[in-house]
């Protein structure tokens, strides 16, 4: 099982639903360019995003390998995928099948972001190890912190560019 960490910046002051109908709506030429601009600006977070995981004070080392899953989308959004199915790990004999292989980003995103909880039995009966070194930490070392430090200016910038475009095509 794979974990994916999707990022959107949406603003919470308009009804989700009634805002996609709207975007759903308006022309596709218009929703190409909206698709082309939030692409820049996901590209930019993305860029934030792989800075952060090299000086994240977590687990900086796991964060680099996650950090090589994170990828911008072209979207009526600006939206960023953190984690996900790419083989990021250090690689490892499998015990079951005997097989070299690596941990996927989603299983490593986890801990990256929010470090080692410890201790406790996992589902098979083997004892947890701290396999984190740093403490847990709720509210995240790099994918939070960095989201919320630009999410204000980017989701500024997504309204000004919806309200531009619909002038500019004559759609308000």
């Amino acid at each position: 099982m794979s974990m994916t960490q999707k990022v959107n910046l949406i603003s919470t002051d308009v009804d989700s639903k009634e805002l996609r109908k709207v975007l759903r709506d308006i022309p596709k030429e218009v929703q190409q360019e909206l698709r082309r601009r939030n692409k820049q600006d996901a590209e930019i977070l993305k860029n934030d995003l792989i800075q952060a995981a090299y000086v994240a004070p977590g687990a900086p080392a796991v964060a680099e390998r996650v950090a090589k899953s994170v990828t911008a989308a072209s979207d009526r959004n600006i939206k960023v995928s953190v984690g996900g199915a790419k083989k990021v790990g250090k690689p490892y004999r499998s015990r079951q099948t005997q097989k070299i292989t690596r941990a996927t980003a989603g299983r490593l995103l986890y801990g990256s972001e929010h470090g080692g909880v410890g201790g406790g039995v996992d589902s098979i009966g083997r004892t947890k190890g701290n396999r984190f070194k740093s403490p847990h930490k709720k509210d995240g070392y790099w994918i939070a912190p960095t989201v919320k430090e630009f999410s204000d200016e980017l989701l500024k910038k997504w309204e000004q560019r919806v309200t531009q475009l619909m002038k500019q095509k004559r759609f308000d």
